[in-house]
């Protein structure tokens, strides 16, 4: 840990990006006294209203608060959400001249809470895949600046920004590329260097049930980098931790013991993280420990929340 404390104190002076689907997170706090006599469902008596950064977004702020100069590529809708999306990007101070105004909806999730509990969630979003203007619009942005970035990280949520055109552009004129990928569609990932996905998405991108066992996580994470042609794959496994594969070796490291309370948001943490080390050049078992140890942190509360470094230095040096 002392080594990941110097780059935290002295990050690397080195620039990534984030393409993606970007998301405002709206929660609700309150308390429930009674049920509806309308129906029989509670009345949350509202405290608190929240906007949170979601998505690609919150990928893009985690790189942020390592200390690692980033962009975000994106689309927002021409609404409320929207614009209040864009307020928060430019309160933490993520540049917002890559992101497109859009007709279609900006994709909001909005969760009521009660005593730390999760009552329900709502989600508002356009999922079909963006017109051809639009994805010239990002080809072109991607073509001018994609020199500029060490890093890029592709956060696709299937909210349909990450086209196979935009993937195999980014990918092979890139630097280094992680893909954090969704759904069925693998092939428009073809070449990236890491992908890191949880259990079901590695299912999904198969076409297998995968139960979360070391062998078989092995035996189809090596399927993966040979169908694919990536260099390695991190599957992200619960509490189970977090699996590295690449074509010589395979590594299990354990998650830390935390209480939880909210996995929201935990895989983007694990996916900036892995995108942090690599920036400084760690070696990938202590980045894969840092990374548990992130996420150990940002499952302990209650929503979409960014790892912070102050939560890192506070830890006991000897975690």
């Amino acid at each position: 840990m002392e080594e990941i404390i110097k780059f935290l104190e002295n990050p690397p002076n080195k620039k990534a990006l984030v393409i993606g689907d970007l998301m405002l997170d709206k929660y609700f706090f309150g308390s429930v006294d009674r049920i509806s006599p309308e129906a029989p469902v509670p009345v949350v008596n509202v405290k608190k209203v929240e906007n949170r950064i979601g998505g690609a977004g919150n990928t893009a702020l985690n790189l942020k608060n390592l200390g690692i100069e980033v962009d975000i590529i994106g689309i927002v809708g021409e609404d409320e959400n929207g614009h209040e999306l864009l307020k928060l990007f430019k309160k933490n101070k993520i540049k917002t001249d890559f992101i497109i105004k859009d007709s279609r909806t900006t994709t909001t999730k909005i969760r009521v809470v009660s005593k730390n509990q999760h009552l329900i969630r709502i989600d508002f979003e356009n999922n079909k895949i963006i017109d051809k203007a639009i994805e010239e619009k990002i080809l072109k942005i991607l073509e001018k600046a994609i020199k500029d970035y060490d890093l890029i990280i592709i956060s696709d949520y299937n909210k349909g920004l990450i086209s196979e055109k935009i993937c195999e552009f980014t990918i092979n004129k890139s630097k280094f590329t992680i893909v954090d990928p969704k759904g069925k569609n693998w092939n428009k990932y073809r070449n990236a260097n890491i992908i890191t996905p949880n259990v079901k998405e590695l299912s999904e991108g198969l076409n297998e049930t995968i139960e979360n066992e070391d062998y078989l996580l092995e035996k189809m994470g090596k399927l993966a980098i040979e169908k694919f042609n990536f260099e390695s794959i991190v599957i992200t496994r619960s509490e189970k931790g977090l699996s590295y594969i690449d074509r010589y070796r395979v590594l299990h490291v354990p998650t830390y013991e935390s209480e939880v309370y909210d996995v929201s948001g935990a895989g983007d943490t694990v996916v900036a993280v892995l995108g942090f080390g690599i920036l400084c050049s760690l070696e990938i078992e202590k980045i894969l420990k840092f990374a548990n140890f992130c996420a150990s942190i940002v499952i302990r509360h209650i929503g979409t929340y960014p790892i912070k470094k102050e939560d890192i230095l506070s830890a006991p040096r000897g975690t």
